[in-house]
């Protein structure tokens, strides 16, 4: 699972982590990318995941070069995106491209836009009550329909999510 991808309180980190803490640790491996944003909030989900002693979260502290962090969202099956005011729009196009499971917050950006374009996603605000293999189990995309370019094609995929986003500005 891919939490996030920058140290913003918008993440919502410590609330999902929460949500998440009901599973068992040993089905999971949580990562957790804080390579940058804000200092202080930050330190906060870092303190807060070392006070838990989580045995399956892992913080992302170093930018990565792009081929070994492709790697490493081609090798998980989620990701949680919360939001509000930023968009990820590298890390969803990518997982979206490899038909990763995108979770995203009701009422987002990004929630209203995976609607009107009719892209699957589970919403956040479900996981408390949802069992694991329901949290788990995976959506199917259409990637031409998602209007994604291959991976590493930033350009295009850039380009075609700031069209979805044009309705919102």
């Amino acid at each position: 699972v891919l939490l996030g991808h920058r140290g913003k309180s918008e993440g919502n980190h410590i609330e999902i982590l929460q949500m998440l803490h009901k599973y068992d640790q040993s089905k999971l491996n949580i990562y957790v990318p804080l390579s940058y944003g804000d200092t202080e909030y930050i330190a906060c989900v870092k303190s807060y995941i070392e006070s838990k002693n989580y045995k399956n979260v892992y913080v992302i502290e170093d930018f990565m070069p792009y081929d070994e962090y492709s790697q490493l969202l081609a090798n998980m099956d989620i990701g949680i995106f919360d939001g509000t005011t930023s968009y990820a729009l590298g890390n969803v196009s990518l997982m979206l491209g490899m038909g990763k499971t995108i979770f995203l917050r009701k009422g987002g950006k990004l929630q209203k836009t995976f609607s009107m374009e009719r892209v699957p996603y589970k919403l956040i605000d479900e996981i408390p009550n949802m069992p694991l293999n329901i949290f788990k189990k995976l959506l199917e995309y259409d990637v031409d329909k998602c209007a994604l370019a291959a991976h590493g094609r930033f350009e295009i995929v850039l380009d075609n999510w700031k069209k979805l986003f044009s309705d919102f500005n």
